[in-house]
């Protein structure tokens, strides 16, 4: 046992004294230590030979003594114990100077790391890029802590932008080979920004050839990528710009590039619209076409607008902005936003919009860029616009110099003509070509180039605003044309605009008027010697009146054997006559009454075509001729007789003596507004359907004076005659609210148009003459009201009235009628009422009795035509008319047709 201790506490010294050697080598502080135990091991070795080894080996020849021998072996056994604690401590101690140098080291190191510009780090090669080790600087990069990476609580690749994550792929290859790599990618910050980084690294093997890590500085290159993105950007969108062809393309490539510096995915660009303030989408990229049609207007008090007009770049997230009310955003995934307006001038014109649906927030680096962009997006705008409403104006005035109908001539300072519109070219027959290049009286009669040059200098010194003057046509037709001419500028050099108008509808337009003034004088003329003659004829029938029914009484008084009688009834045939006479003045007049009926022209002209042949000569040939059809008029048929034997006689005679044609033409014409302003006293109106009924002859014609007496009162060409044949005719045309025309040409005959004014269709059958007066049940002893202002018919009435059992009270005027009226209303049955009175007429008289009693019965009696009254007075209250001047048998069948037994028969 002792022999075992002792050879393995020698081959422990061994041991040590190997190592001590080794660490000499490492450390000289220690070699006289080391040089100590170096001999004690040779000590023991001599001792081994000596003395234990005598003893071992020899098998105890020479054995020692027994505690000698245990002396020698607790000396050796302390020496090694001794030296072992030494060696220990030695050891502990240069451990802890050695981790006290690696630490110091370390903080060196650190130190030095830290002063990098960028994060130096030990990754694995793998999809996670999990971190080894990473510097402190990566917080500032990242926005986490360095603890957090190397913990692995949060993944390092997580923060590399999805699209910039194959950057890597490219560079396996080098890894793999040993060789350093770079990439460059962008990093999601905490912030919800994106910066631009570079790692530079290599990977670390083992001796197999096995990667084990890679070792990794990466730097922020946020700065210098975006000034070189910033610059190669502006670069690209200043040749793209200057191919651009509108607006619309314009601003495409802005709103591309700010997508580009900026890294978002979606955005538009809102103009402002000047006229009210709001802003339209003028375009956009990366919206969905719903999104576009809810966010492409906002009027100028929404939110939108109020935040583009407040003229600060606003960078925000939906989620956290007053934006998030509509919803929009959110629903399509946006998140990152910013609104730059864009300013031309210092006036907010539009606004750029990028948005993200990646990023939390615009990174700041693409702030800037954006900001930059905006100013250049405001010159180019604003001269866009400028262009647009350059070619605007310019398509606006090619446009307005093409579709004016005028004629438009642009000359040169010597009247030499540099353009011509395509107005010009039509109405000339030459093509704009062929106008330019010539001098502007080349297309001028030559008797007026004098004027016309004196006129041109004057208009563009301002001494004129126009000048008449002719233009002839490549046919030799002249244009009658007004001049007006200003200077201006064309193609940089001075020139005349010139406008020439064709005034030929002008200028008939002007013979019209002059010839409607002539009718309305002529009218003017005819209307107050027609009231002047319906005057006198009203007087006149009042006293024929008188006459008649003095006469008429005086004879039944004498009786018919009485030799007086025969004097009586030559005073009332004359009176009869002198009443025919105030008939046609009162028909000139236009007042003369009317018996009217529903006249089918077809059947009047086929029943008047015997009579009107009877009146024409033999050599003369008649013509009729009536359309199918014809709509019928309402008309008194006597008058209109009259008025067509009138013109047929008068085309008749006008033939003279050599054969000739007479044509009498009637058709319908639907008249519009402002049609046949020539036609004489056609009555104003929206139209309507007209009968026109058209006599021509072949005869001698009429000249101009001729024409314009035609229709005077006693006007006549005829060696014998009164003149009032024509007159009438106007008369009884004018009584039935229509219209005459007349044209004629001295040698080629005369045409007169009548015009009439077509009534509703209704069955043809026998016409309804209006009676005189509608059938009463009058009894004796009714009261009747006789007003007139004429009192000597007062008695007239009262001798008819007593024959017939009737009560009749008189009034001289409208006032009395009315007064009497209300005393006897419970007795008066009828009123015989007068038109013509002093005081009150008998239209107002009438309007008075009818409000004071609607049951109120009235016959009118009076020498003008009736026809507007019994409109204006329609209705059960107005039972007949009675004309004057009428007799006392006339008043005697009135009487007696209203009385009850006259019903019953």
């Amino acid at each position: 046992m002792l022999k075992t201790v002792i050879l393995g506490t020698i081959a422990a010294i061994q041991l040590v004294s190997l190592g001590l050697l080794i660490y000499w080598y490492r450390s000289t502080r220690w070699r006289r230590i080391v040089l100590v135990i170096g001999l004690i091991a040779i000590l023991a070795g001599a001792l081994r030979r000596t003395v234990v080894s005598a003893y071992v080996f020899r098998g105890g020849s020479y054995p020692l003594p027994g505690g000698l021998q245990d002396l020698i072996a607790l000396a050796v056994l302390t020496l090694l114990l001794l030296c072992g604690i030494i060696l220990l401590h030695l050891i502990f101690k240069s451990l802890e100077e050695t981790t006290a140098a690696l630490a110091a080291g370390e903080s060196h190191f650190r130190g030095l790391v830290e002063q990098l510009p960028g994060v130096v780090c030990r990754r694995l090669n793998d999809d996670a890029h999990t971190l080894l080790y990473a510097s402190e600087a990566i917080e500032s990069l990242t926005g986490y802590p360095a603890q957090d990476f190397v913990e692995k609580r949060r993944s390092y690749a997580e923060l590399i932008c999805p699209d910039n994550r194959a950057a890597f792929s490219p560079v396996e290859e080098r890894i793999a080979a040993g060789k350093s790599y770079v990439v460059q990618y962008r990093l999601c910050r905490g912030s919800g920004d994106a910066v631009w980084v570079r790692e530079r690294g290599r990977g670390s093997f083992d001796d197999a050839g096995k990667l084990l890590f890679l070792n990794c500085f990466i730097s922020d290159i946020t700065e210098q990528v975006q000034s070189e993105l910033l610059l190669r950007e502006q670069h690209n969108l200043s040749v793209a710009l200057s191919h651009s062809t509108g607006l619309e393309e314009t601003l495409t490539l802005c709103l591309r590039t700010a997508m580009t510096i900026s890294g978002m995915d979606a955005g538009g660009i809102y103009v402002r619209d000047i006229e009210d303030g709001s802003i339209r989408l003028a375009c956009h990229a990366g919206l969905p076409e719903w999104f576009v049609q809810e966010a492409g207007y906002y009027p100028v008090d929404s939110t939108n607008s109020k935040i583009v007009f407040q003229g600060e770049p606003v960078y925000t997230c939906y989620g956290k902005s007053i934006l998030a009310k509509d919803g929009l955003g959110q629903q399509e995934g946006l998140k990152a936003v910013g609104i730059i307006p864009v300013k031309h001038n210092d006036t907010i014109i539009a606004c750029i919009n990028v948005s993200s649906r990646s990023l939390e927030q615009v990174p700041l680096y693409a702030r800037t860029g954006l900001e930059t962009l905006a100013g250049q997006v405001g010159q180019v705008i604003a001269r866009e616009q400028a262009r647009a409403a350059t070619r605007e104006r310019e398509a606006n005035l090619a446009a307005l110099f093409a579709s004016i109908r005028d004629m438009i001539f642009v000359l040169d300072e010597d009247y030499r003509i540099l353009r011509a519109n395509p107005a010009a070219a039509n109405e000339l027959g030459y093509t704009e070509a062929e106008l330019a290049g010539h001098f502007i009286w080349t297309f001028m009669p030559e008797h007026t180039w004098e004027d016309t040059e004196n006129g041109l200098r004057e208009m563009s010194e301002g001494k004129k605003n126009t000048q008449d003057s002719f233009l002839c046509t490549r046919d030799g037709r002249e244009i009658p044309v007004g001049t007006s001419i200003v200077a201006g500028t064309w193609k940089g050099h001075p020139a005349y605009f010139a406008v020439a108008r064709d005034i030929s509808e002008r200028l008939r337009a002007e013979e019209i008027r002059l010839s409607l003034e002539r009718q309305v004088q002529l009218a003017r003329r005819l209307e107050s010697m027609g009231i002047l003659a319906g005057g006198v004829a009203h007087d006149f029938n009042n006293l024929m009146t008188v006459i008649l029914g003095n006469a008429e009484l005086v004879r039944d008084t004498l009786g018919k054997e009485d030799p007086i009688c025969r004097r009586l009834d030559l005073i009332m045939q004359t009176t009869e006559h002198a009443s025919a006479l105030c008939r046609q003045m009162m028909t000139y007049s236009g007042r003369g009454p009317l018996v009217t009926e529903i006249l089918y022209p077809n059947r009047f002209f086929r029943e008047l075509q015997p009579l009107l042949r009877s009146v024409i000569a033999e050599h003369v040939w008649l013509e009729m001729n009536v359309g199918e059809k014809i709509p019928p008029i309402k008309g008194d048929p006597s008058q209109m007789r009259q008025v067509m034997l009138n013109l047929v006689l008068n085309a008749s005679e006008a033939v003279g003596e050599a054969e000739g044609t007479v044509s009498v033409h009637v058709s319908r014409k639907t008249r519009t507004a402002g049609e046949w302003e020539d036609v004489f006293l056609v009555p104003p109106g929206d139209g309507g359907e007209y009968v026109v009924i058209e006599v021509t002859d072949t005869g001698c014609g009429m000249n101009e004076e001729a024409r314009k007496q035609l229709f005077d009162p006693f006007f006549t060409t005829k060696p014998t005659g009164r003149g009032l044949g024509m007159a009438a005719v106007l008369g009884i045309i004018r009584a039935h609210n229509g219209g005459i025309a007349v044209s004629s040409e001295v040698g080629k005959g005369s045409c007169f148009r009548l015009f009439l004014q077509a009534v509703d269709e209704v069955p043809e059958g026998p016409g309804q003459r209006e009676s005189a007066a509608r059938a009463l049940d009058l009894e004796a002893g009714d009261t009747i009201l006789f007003v007139d202002d004429e009192v000597p018919l007062h008695d007239m009435c009262r001798i008819a009235g007593a024959e017939e059992g009737y009560n009749v009270l008189t009034a001289a005027n409208g006032a009395e009628a009315v007064e009497q009226y209300l005393q006897h209303r419970e007795d008066i049955r009828l009123v015989v009422l007068d038109m013509t009175m002093p005081v009150m007429d008998g239209a107002a008289a009438f309007r008075e009795l009818r409000r004071i009693d609607p049951g109120v019965r009235v016959l009118i009696a009076s020498g003008y035509s009736t026809v507007n009254h019994e409109r204006e007075f329609s209705g059960p209250q107005l039972i007949g008319t009675l004309p004057k001047p009428y007799s006392l048998s006339d008043l005697r069948k009135v009487f007696r047709s209203m009385k009850k037994t006259a019903v019953e028969e």
